[in-house]
């Protein structure tokens, strides 16, 4: 910004707190109900006009999210500007924090090599590999979940954590304030006594706002030794490991990474903890030498922060949609599709490629499950085959391309996994992926066909799902 645009301003918002000292002082001398009631109502205004401005200068954020976003400021007075301030806008503060964390990992999109990924497509076997590899950690363990819920899981992680901090090892826990809210944080406090630095990603304080209450960390990461990694949708809580069948048979997929690719794995952890400590901790690592003939001909990590311009892998999502032949598969489960991507998908079929969608069939979340139900129609009308899971809970985030090429990881199809949370996902591509493709074929025969259920919904479900949808997507 200009220094000639910054004096406009800074001006412009003095002569305007002159004028509301004014008008104060001329309604305490003369007190009038009604001249009160519309002076407060200019106030309000006033501060949702400033927002306004923010809400229509967010590149970040899609057209139909700032409709709701005006809607919101134009019906509530003062209340509106709260909520977005507390909520979806990032203060400058919080920028140039970022700024300098983005110097403390590689850049998104970078094509790695000498690197391989392994499956785990269940929660036994990734907690028993994640607990058998943490056994072995000799130098450091580096653990990043968006839940962390106290139970038979959590206290196995924290006894083995326990002893290896006894015996040397340097170990950092980060976790999600929102994500881990319901756990009780006397649960870290023998994490903390043993010497393992534990830190609350993202505070929600109710006082003072930070503006950053719906930018969750909604990663699942854990770095050991810099030697290999876990990577995708299990975070720690019984029901991932089916101890808990609170939503039925938990179905998930994680990986297990070796070679450059845990480099870059651990420079996202190391930048979410100095954005969420201000502490820089890059130079307390180090790296083996990584010997890997890897099968895959290209892999990229996509950070996504809500820092960036623009949500790399939404635009990534988009690219390869576009780049299909023959074949996308998508394992997902919420479908809260923007707009935008309707085209894509639309003229991907156009085009004579196959779209299959494996999406839940229990709800855990109501709303979503609701807007997802409808969303299904809607995709169904297009010609998009889909399948819904009833008889176990689909946490898997998968997109396979041409059986070629695919993105894994921890971001949802809805509006907050897309525009607002940090995420992570993994871009691969090789000659064929028969593993995923089998993967995908596992949860298809645990599925039934949607077939529509429009002729289901009355005009209050209608007005049902217009709501949640509409606001889904800030809220």
């Amino acid at each position: 910004m200009k220094k000639e645009t910054k004096i406009k301003i800074s001006a412009l918002f003095f002569l305007t707190k002159v004028f509301i000292i004014f008008l104060f002082l001329i309604l305490l001398l003369s007190f009038n109900f009604y001249l009160w009631f519309f002076f407060t109502l200019f106030i309000a205004y006033l501060f949702n006009s400033i927002a306004l401005f923010g809400v229509i200068d967010n590149r970040r954020t899609n057209n139909q999210n700032k409709f709701v976003w005006i809607l919101v400021l134009v019906l509530f007075p003062g209340v509106g500007a709260y909520v977005y301030y507390s909520t979806s806008r990032i203060p400058q503060s919080k920028k140039k924090v970022y700024e300098k964390s983005k110097l403390l990992k590689s850049d998104s999109l970078k094509s790695i090599s000498n690197s391989d990924i392994h499956l785990l497509d269940s929660g036994d076997e990734k907690f028993k590999t994640l607990f058998s590899e943490l056994e072995k950690a000799k130098k450091y363990i580096n653990i990043q979940y968006f839940i962390m819920t106290e139970g038979i899981i959590f206290s196995q992680l924290k006894t083995i954590l326990i002893r290896k901090a006894k015996e040397g090892v340097k170990i950092r826990v980060l976790y999600d304030y929102v994500g881990s809210g319901l756990t009780d944080k006397k649960a870290f406090k023998d994490l903390v006594n043993n010497g393992i630095e534990v830190l609350e990603f993202g505070k929600v304080k109710i006082i003072q706002q930070n503006g950053t209450d719906n930018f969750r960390n909604h990663n699942k990461i854990v770095v050991v030794d810099g030697r290999i990694a876990f990577f995708g949708g299990l975070n720690i809580a019984d029901e991932y490991a089916m101890v808990d069948k609170y939503f039925g048979d938990w179905y998930d997929t994680h990986f297990l990474l070796e070679g450059e690719v845990v480099r870059e794995l651990n420079s996202i952890f190391i930048n979410h903890w100095f954005i969420g400590s201000k502490k820089d901790i890059k130079n307390e690592y180090t790296y083996p030498k990584y010997k890997i003939e890897s099968k895959f001909k290209n892999i990229k990590i996509l950070a996504d922060s809500p820092f960036e311009p623009k949500p790399i892998f939404y635009k990534e999502l988009i690219n390869q949609i576009n780049s299909s032949v023959k074949s996308i598969k998508i394992i997902t489960p919420y479908v809260v599709i923007p707009s935008s991507l309707r085209e894509p998908i639309r003229n991907a079929i156009a085009r004579g490629v196959k779209i299959e969608l494996i999406t839940i069939g229990l709800p855990d979340k109501k709303s979503a499950y609701i807007v997802g139900k409808y969303e299904l129609d809607s995709l169904y009308d297009i010609g998009v085959n889909s399948y819904r899971t009833e008889n176990i809970f689909c946490h898997t985030k998968m997109f396979l391309f041409d059986n070629k090429r695919a993105l894994f990881g921890t971001t949802n199809l809805d509006f907050r996994a897309l525009y607002l949370h940090f995420e992570t996902n993994i871009y691969i591509e090789s000659k064929n992926l028969d593993f995923l493709n089998k993967h995908f074929d596992m949860y298809m025969k645990k599925a039934t066909p949607y077939t529509g259920s429009r002729r289901e919904w009355t005009t209050f479900n209608e007005i049902i799902y217009l709501f949640i949808r509409m606001f889904k997507g800030i809220f």
